[in-house]
């Protein structure tokens, strides 16, 4: 009564990674998911990014929860209100990018410094 079976070895790691490889994303998916990894942009902002920059699966992916839209605006306005949000959209990106770039100059600032002090230790200054 014994029973052959026949078992092949299977990569769980490697398909889930192929996969993931897999999904296509949307063009800005990246800057959208480092604003919020780094807490530059809130959960909030990021919802005002489906849509226009991001899905609502993508939205899920970074934030951890589902997307709940908002209420519907009436149609008369919703082209108005979509290009806001276009416009709202490219002036958080530069002001993140703005926090970003300054968050790095202030790390340069510091490395130099370091290296200054280290410096000055070696030649027997005081600090």
């Amino acid at each position: 009564m014994g029973v052959d079976a026949k078992v092949e070895n299977v990569d769980i790691d490697a398909t889930a990674s192929e996969e993931a490889a897999a999904v296509e994303r949307s063009e800005k998916f990246e800057t959208v998911e480092r604003y919020y990894k780094r807490n530059v942009w809130t959960k909030s902002q990021v919802s005002e990014a489906v849509g226009v920059w991001i899905t609502e699966d993508e939205f899920y992916d970074i934030v951890g929860e589902k997307y709940v839209a908002p209420e519907k605006i009436p149609t008369d306005t919703e082209q108005m209100v979509s290009e806001t949000k276009k416009m709202q959209l490219i002036m958080m990106e530069a002001m993140a990018d703005q926090y970003e770039e300054s968050l790095e100059k202030d790390l340069r600032n510091m490395d130099i410094q370091a290296t200054i002090y280290e410096a000055i230790l070696e030649l027997g200054g005081t600090e």
